[in-house]
């Protein structure tokens, strides 16, 4: 019986102790929101960043982060100095893009593995309130195997076109994957500020369109596949879409393509021999348009 009564006593101080603890209460959408767009004006991208649940890396792990340029698309953004804008440079790794029902459609969803994504994200407030996103600066390398020995079989065969037309699928894809899910989780802050047809956000995406390739497939490297955009001039492709909300559903439209910047020059500004067993391929010229 003095076991029972001791055994009672215990269960009543554990009870009491574990019912007085704070609950952890997951922040409102209010909280999220004030807690990124800040009362001076100033956007906190890192912070909307983590509570997008985007998987950022160390620029120093980025796959080819040395010779990366901040030449893709930076030179065509137009100036909105008027506007409140803040900028920020992203290193994260995709991980939930897999699907295999889609792989007919593009290999980017046969990609098992990680996907190392670079951008430079910019977001800009004019007086009334309203927002506009850039993305530029964008590169999307596979660390899958599925992906990497397809395309060293197609440079195997010297089929240099096909290789270059895959990339470019690829890294296409890519970005409109991105896009949907940090667009989409933006405007997702606001609530039902952004419902369709009547208000959305401009989500702008810069790439150049005067490169070439150069490509390495090193299996001792992790991963083995490196890109690296030689650049031939200053011109841009700018693919603007507009994001709004229907039914807290996020709705995408149909892309438009603009070319912006200057013209392409032929002559590229490095030689692919800098980097060891790289080799060139594509033409200087890309068409501004779905790949």
């Amino acid at each position: 019986m003095r076991n029972l009564i001791s055994f009672y006593y215990i269960f009543l101080i554990l009870f009491t102790v574990f019912s007085c603890q704070e609950k952890t209460v997951a922040p409102s959408q209010n909280e999220n929101l004030s807690r990124i767009v800040q009362p001076n004006g100033n956007i906190d991208i890192p912070a909307f960043l983590q509570i997008a649940g985007v998987n950022l890396v160390s620029p120093k792990d980025f796959p080819g982060y040395e010779s990366a340029s901040e030449n893709n698309g930076g030179g065509c953004i137009p100036n909105r100095d008027s506007l409140k804008c803040t900028t920020h440079h992203v290193f994260q790794k995709l991980t939930d893009h897999y699907n295999p029902a889609l792989c007919d459609s593009n290999i980017f969803y046969c990609c098992d593995d990680t996907v190392y994504i670079r951008y430079t994200f910019k977001i800009c407030q004019d007086l009334a309130g309203n927002f506009t996103l850039d993305y530029y600066d964008f590169s999307a390398t596979p660390g899958c195997d599925t992906v990497i020995l397809y395309w060293h079989s197609l440079e195997q065969q010297n089929l240099y076109d096909s290789l270059d037309r895959e990339i470019d699928r690829f890294e296409h894809e890519a970005s409109l994957y991105l896009e949907n899910k940090i667009t989409g989780d933006w405007i997702k802050l606001f609530g039902n500020k952004y419902s369709c047809p009547n208000t959305f956000v401009s989500s702008n995406f810069y790439s150049s369109t005067c490169f070439k390739r150069c490509v390495t497939f090193d299996p001792t490297k992790e991963p083995a596949f490196e890109e690296h955009k030689l650049f031939c001039g200053r011109g841009c492709c700018k693919r603007t879409r507009a994001f709004c909300l229907t039914d807290g559903i996020v709705n995408a439209s149909e892309p438009s393509f603009e070319e912006v910047g200057g013209p392409c020059t032929g002559n590229v500004f490095l030689d692919c021999s800098i980097f060891s067993g790289g080799f060139l391929i594509g033409q200087c010229h890309r068409t501004c348009d779905i790949p």
